[in-house]
């Protein structure tokens, strides 16, 4: 069941027609409005409140939606596999997700929408209000709301969240929390569209997660899904005028993509393709001291190296496409077990046979999640803040496995993911022949074969992909702590797996409307007034701590971050994009700063320089430095070293030798180099 509690009124239209008349037929009316006086459109006469101690609770797929000029809840809303939404104005329109679909797209499928639920947009109440004809929602203290497999959303021109909301994500239905403070929604291209944004606060030690649901299915066991299936991420998105997260606010989602706007307008663009700006100076993205904004991908995941060996069904003349050797040979018609984590040179590549393999939610979220910070005006992290968008690992036990054997006419025996594809192969051990079944009189034909002892194989960690971090505003100050950090396994570390993908950190306006920096539809403007990386970072006035949501940015540029703090994040992708000058200039007695390997460093500018110095390092990574209408300088003494990595394996043993070449350095301006 659900629940609708409103302290505005209901067309006996939308009451007849259960909400559908303005979801299908009149999307530009409000499905709730206020109808009274404007005397009367006060918090203290138009509200919804949920009390500390009371309790609402649905069955799996209900809703809860509270709406009134101020809502608030101080007691537990849970909506296992539903939808909590808390919304405050004087209108309520509510939309399907494919009305801003562009906004809230899935990344795996841009035709499925993150949220599982309704959007809704809030109006204003009438004009001449004692109070002001805006709303508003909190969630107190001691709120909780709890939508396991669902959806949180809170609305209104000011929403403070300082107490809990928490979601879970499964294999097949992802978890989400929606906190937008916008609101004078209106007709905007027969779409009603938020108008003005508002103050989001999540409050001193709030908690805002999204986690791992391990809820067993009905038999039992942990629900899975395979490659071939569209997963979709968590996300959480907040958005509002300013956006704060005050001192110890927690926003923890492993795998996550969260999305933070301080827009003086909300937009509605794709985030791939969408045009930033700068705008209001108050239009900012604060972090306090202990916020914390967390989507480092999950570590406790663990699965036994046996389910990296798969038995193929009846091989056919296409599998064997690459082996024509083999087409009549043993192979034809059989069944096979080999390695996937390698591909085979007898039945190419077995990407197909990867995708097949069963991932838990765990696993699923175990790659480090992306972040994206948005502003009109400033960001501002402090410096005992964090952003940690670290890769996970996956743990695997040993096994006992017994893959195919191929033995040639002179005796050598290979496995398959080894066997040349070239020779003939006389006998074959583990290997399930289906033309030697049959059927006689008493039923199914039994078909003896030859097998081996089980093989043991060893157990090992891998680790998984970091996540990214995007942040584009005039001012950035990033003071704070960031973390990419990727864990290396024993068989990545021996070169056997690929290495888990580094972090990406991008700064400034890289893409402009869908057009990269410095291609012929750029728009030249990339937002970031200038940005410095220097051994200190830069220094600020004591006064712009004090009150970050308020006080008056200086004239001189303040974005930038510490040298030492950007090395140690562990970023393999660094780039920074500015209208003004960009610089990492260290002092002299600073470390080499030194990037994974194949790292990416890129320094860019519209109109000002680009400078370099000191050590800087990745084997076989890459440096560019360009500037569209400046100049490009390495300071005295600088040395940019992308030579590659020496490795003695006699020594040392098997190593990942993908880092043994040298990288590539490019500098280009058009005033000096």
């Amino acid at each position: 069941g659900s629940l609708i509690a409103s302290a505005l009124n209901i067309r006996d239209t939308e009451y007849l027609s259960g909400l559908s008349n303005s979801l299908l037929f009149n999307p530009q009316t409000p499905t709730f409005g206020y109808d009274g006086t404007p005397e009367d459109f006060i918090d203290a006469k138009n509200f919804v409140r949920v009390d500390e101690g009371a309790r609402l609770t649905t069955a799996n797929g209900g809703r809860v939606f509270l709406f009134a000029k101020r809502v608030d809840n101080a007691g537990t809303i849970s909506t296992p596999g539903g939808q909590t939404m808390l919304a405050g104005g004087g209108a309520i329109y509510l939309q399907p997700p494919t009305a801003q679909l562009a906004l809230y797209a899935s990344e795996a499928n841009p035709g499925v929408p993150t949220l599982r639920g309704l959007l809704v947009e809030v109006g204003p109440g009438p004009g001449a209000t004692p109070e002001g004809n805006a709303g508003s929602v909190a969630n107190n203290a001691s709120g909780r709301i709890d939508t396991p497999r669902g959806n949180a959303t809170l609305v209104a021109m000011a929403v403070n969240q300082a107490g809990r909301i928490s979601a879970t994500s499964s294999v097949t239905e992802n978890g989400s929390i929606v906190l937008r403070a916008q609101g004078n929604a209106n007709n905007a291209d027969n779409v009603i569209r938020a108008s003005q944004g508002g103050s989001l606060i999540l409050g001193a030690g709030s908690s805002t997660t999204i986690t791992p649901d391990t809820t067993p299915g009905a038999d039992g066991k942990p629900l899975t899904s395979d490659g071939n299936a569209t997963f979709v991420n968590p996300r959480i998105d907040l958005a509002g005028k300013s956006v704060l997260l005050d001192t110890g606010a927690r926003v923890i989602a492993p795998g996550a993509t969260v999305h933070v706007r301080a827009e003086d307008k909300p937009s509605y663009e794709a985030f791939d393709s969408v045009t930033y700006r700068a705008g209001d100076d108050g239009a900012r993205i604060v972090l306090a001291a202990g916020a914390l904004i967390d989507v480092s991908g999950t570590k406790d995941t663990a699965l036994s190296a046996a389910r990296n060996f798969v038995t193929t069904d009846l091989l056919g003349g296409n599998d064997l496409k690459d082996a024509p050797l083999q087409k009549d040979g043993l192979l034809a018609r059989s069944k096979v077990t080999l390695d996937v984590r390698e591909d085979s040179a007898i039945l190419g590549d077995l990407s197909k046979y990867r995708l097949g393999l069963q991932q838990t939610i765990e696993e699923r979220l175990s790659a480090g999640g992306k972040v994206t910070l948005r502003a009109e005006g400033a960001v501002l992290a402090d410096k005992e803040s964090r952003i940690d968008v670290s890769g996970g690992r996956v743990a695997y036990s040993e096994a006992d496995v017994r893959p195919t054997l191929l033995m040639a006419q002179d005796g050598t025996v290979f496995d398959l993911n080894h066997a040349p594809a070239g020779l003939l192969y006389t006998h074959a051990q583990n290997l399930q022949k289906g033309s030697l079944a049959g059927f006689d009189r008493w039923g199914v034909k039994v078909a003896y074969g030859t097998s081996t002892p089980q093989q043991r194989e060893p157990g090992y960690t891998e680790g998984r992909a970091a996540g990214s971090l995007s942040v584009v505003a005039p001012t950035v100050l990033l003071a704070g702590t960031l973390a990419a950090q990727t864990e290396t396994g024993e068989r990545q570390q021996a070169g056997a797996d690929a290495p888990a993908a580094a972090g990406a950190l991008r700064i400034g306006a890289l893409r402009q409307g869908g057009a990269e920096f410095g291609a012929p539809t750029y728009n030249r403007d990339a937002v970031l007034s200038s940005f410095s990386i220097t051994a200190s970072g830069p220094v600020v006035a004591p006064a712009l701590w004090a009150a970050p949501m308020s006080a008056a940015l200086p004239e001189d540029a303040i974005s930038g971050m510490r040298r030492d703090g950007l090395a140690a994040a562990g970023f393999g992708e660094v780039s920074i994009a500015a209208n003004g000058q960009v610089a990492l200039t260290p002092e002299s007695s600073d470390s080499p700063f030194a990037l994974p390997d194949h790292g990416s460093l890129r320094l860019l500018a519209t109109d000002g320089d680009v400078m370099l110095g000191g050590v800087t390092r990745s084997p076989g990574g890459s440096v560019e430095l360009r500037s569209l209408a400046g100049s490009v300088a390495l300071r005295d003494g600088a040395l940019v070293d992308l030579s590659g990595t020496f490795i003695n394996q006699v020594r040392d043993g098997p190593r990942d030798s993908s880092a043994i070449q040298g990288g590539t350095f490019v500098a280009v301006a058009p005033r000096q180099v």
